[in-house]
């Protein structure tokens, strides 16, 4: 029943009002009346009424000022207002105020006034339910949250008591059965697809994925799915009873897989626990279906994969030896394709031990192609010559999901090393140049002789200095003096170092000895270059 507070200065009309019209039957209760403003806000701030009836001229406080206020400090308060016939004009005005109708004493009927009365009912009660439903709303949402919060503590943090477990499943309403429960989880194969997707297109398809996983629950009694991390989804399935658990998890597994195709051409690899007596062990439950669906490594992206299989071909485990990665940098800087070659079938071999996975063998390829990388740096090589445009190795290895993944992208390695031999042989005059330029550019400031040098590529000094005079036209002490006085220039024009310092930074000890060379090379003294730059 909607409560209705009267405010009106003559009490003939305040009287009038009150039996013309059967308040309760209607839906209302008359809590009181008021004959200014001021009296109407001591009744409005104790017993807090849904409709305001209120005249506009009454003393003290008149009904204008009394409705700023309202809306002021009760802005969903309904207001209704007494009219007279010369009030026409302010009663316009304050409509603007936010005046819900209004009536006109002389000519009101009784049906009249209450028709507005319902409609604002109406009103009310749809303003009231919706209200309603935004709470449950609210509430359904942040139960979800912490019903997710709550499943990944118990995986991943410490152990929670048995009793506290079953304490939040019933507190928050999980629909799973504490005795007999198996785990899945779920591992979206290609993730990395997604991983460029917006956050709320993330966040969508984590809905769309949860969704069907949750209908697909509602088939088979209890369940519940949870995202533990992106692209890693648990599902947690429990039947009061045994045999039903026993039967079914092969059969909810296959369907999660063919529905995520169908709905979402999504591949999903799915690991299941051994059955668990009770919601206690769900954690040693998810370690076991974790480490099932890391058996896909081997048996390649969409496979379903139980705990005991994996358990029953730990026989097959060999002793595993980690790779020598100085065998490869050897036959990279031999050239030996051969060598190369024999190496990735190694690795390949090495990819095929069940052991491996003990090693992380996505590691091992990222040593490989780092060393790679780093030669290719070194030999001043652009790196889009050998690997795809804009190549980044973080990105590339997580393409590296399965064994036959590691296969294929070793053989397109492999191709890419023995193109940049080949072209290494076909250029080794031009490589070696390259090298010791760039190695003179990043040591100008150095004591820089021919014999290290010549160490730096494998060949002897004389050779070296023949090969750099053929290719560059110029000696490498030229070269080197050329560097270094580039360099001094630079550091004059951008720094305020003194002469004797920037001398020693470009390797120069003696600061006679650096104004004749920079003199000789540039055609004036290195103050005389200050004062013209």
């Amino acid at each position: 029943m909607l409560k209705v507070l009267l405010v009106e200065d003559e009490l003939i009309v305040r009287v009038g009002l009150k039996s013309v019209i059967n308040w309760n039957d209607n839906g209302f209760e008359l809590i009181g009346e008021a004959s200014n403003g001021e009296q109407a806000l001591e009744i409005i701030r104790s017993n807090r009424p849904d409709i305001v009836i209120t005249d506009i001229k009454m003393p003290k406080m008149d009904g204008i000022e009394l409705i700023r206020t309202i809306k002021k400090d009760y802005d969903d308060m309904k207001i209704i207002v007494l009219s007279c016939h010369d009030e026409f004009a302010i009663v316009k005005e304050v409509m603007k105020l936010g005046v819900e109708d209004y009536f006109l004493k002389l000519t009101m009927e009784p049906e009249e006034l209450v028709n507005i009365l319902l409609k604002l009912k109406d009103k009310i009660d749809t303003a009231y339910n919706s209200n309603i439903k935004i709470l449950k709303d609210d509430i359904d949402i942040n139960k979800n949250i912490l019903r997710e919060k709550f499943m990944r503590d118990i995986i991943l943090t410490e152990e929670i008591k048995p009793s506290e477990i079953e304490e939040q499943l019933r507190k928050l309403e999980f629909k799973l059965n504490y005795k007999n429960m198996i785990a899945l989880v779920l591992w979206i194969d290609k993730w990395y697809l997604y991983e460029n997707y917006s956050d709320n297109d993330k966040y969508l398809f984590s809905y769309g994925i949860m969704n069907i996983v949750n209908e697909i629950l509602n088939d088979f009694t209890e369940g519940y799915c949870v995202e533990v991390r992106p692209g890693e989804f648990l599902v947690i399935y429990t039947n009061k009873d045994k045999n039903q658990v026993e039967n079914n998890y092969n059969q909810l597994a296959n369907k999660i897989k063919t529905l995520f195709k169908s709905y979402l051409n999504v591949s999903a690899s799915i690991g299941i626990s051994n059955i668990k007596a009770d919601l206690s062990y769900l954690k040693k439950a998810y370690i076991e279906a974790l480490e099932a669906v890391g058996g896909r490594y081997f048996l390649g992206a969409g496979s379903i994969i139980s705990f005991l299989d994996t358990y029953e071909n730990r026989e097959e485990e060999q002793e595993v030896k980690t790779f020598d990665l100085n065998t490869f940098t050897i036959y990279l800087e031999q050239g030996n394709i051969d060598g190369i070659r024999s190496y990735i079938e190694n690795i390949i071999s090495l990819l095929n031990n069940r052991s491996v996975l003990r090693l992380k063998p996505r590691s091992i390829c990222m040593t490989i192609i780092i060393q790679f990388i780093e030669v290719l740096n070194n030999s001043n090589e652009e790196i889009n010559n050998y690997l795809y445009e804009n190549y980044e190795v973080e990105a590339d290895m997580k393409r590296l999901e399965t064994l036959e993944d590691m296969k294929l992208w070793l053989r397109w390695f492999c191709s890419s090393v023995e193109n940049y031999i080949r072209d290494k042989s076909n250029n080794s005059s031009g490589r070696i140049i390259s090298r010791v330029k760039k190695f003179i550019n990043d040591n100008y400031n150095k004591d820089l002789n021919l014999e290290e040098l010549a160490a730096l590529v494998y060949i002897s000094p004389s050779y070296l200095s023949n090969l750099f005079k053929v290719s560059t036209g110029k000696t490498i002490t030229d070269y080197i003096t050329e560097v270094r006085i580039d360099m001094a220039k630079e550091y004059i024009k951008n720094s305020n170092m003194k002469m004797y310092e920037v001398a020693e930074t470009v390797g120069y000890n003696n600061i006679y000895y650096f104004s004749k060379i920079f003199k000789k090379h540039v055609g004036v003294s290195p103050l005389r270059y200050k004062d013209t730059v």
